[in-house]
C-alpha cells in the first residue's frame, strides 16, 4: 500500500511541476511581447546565428521555437559559400 501512496504522490508531484513550467512559459512570453511592444505573444520565435573561421567556412543556423519550447524539426544549418 505503502508503494501505491508513494507513486500517486509523485505523479501529482510531476504533474504540478508540469502545469508550473508551462505558465511560467507563458508568462516569459508575456513578458516578451510587453517588452518588444508586440501586438500578441509570440508563439513561433526563429533565431538565426552566422559564423565563421577567420572569414573562410561560414556557417549559418536557423533555431526555432514555438511556445517557447525547441521545434528540432525546424531547425536548420547552411554551408555558405562565397
Amino acid at each position: 500500500m505503502e508503494l501505491v501512496r508513494l507513486a500517486r504522490d509523485n505523479a501529482k508531484h510531476a504533474f504540478e511541476q508540469r502545469a508550473r513550467k508551462e505558465d511560467d512559459m507563458e508568462a516569459r512570453l508575456e513578458e516578451l511581447q510587453r517588452r518588444l511592444r508586440l501586438p500578441r505573444v509570440p508563439r513561433r520565435i526563429e533565431c538565426i546565428d552566422i559564423s565563421h573561421l577567420g572569414g573562410t567556412q561560414t556557417v549559418a543556423s536557423l533555431v526555432a521555437l514555438t511556445d517557447g519550447l525547441p521545434d528540432k524539426s525546424a531547425t536548420r544549418t547552411y554551408h555558405l559559400r562565397a
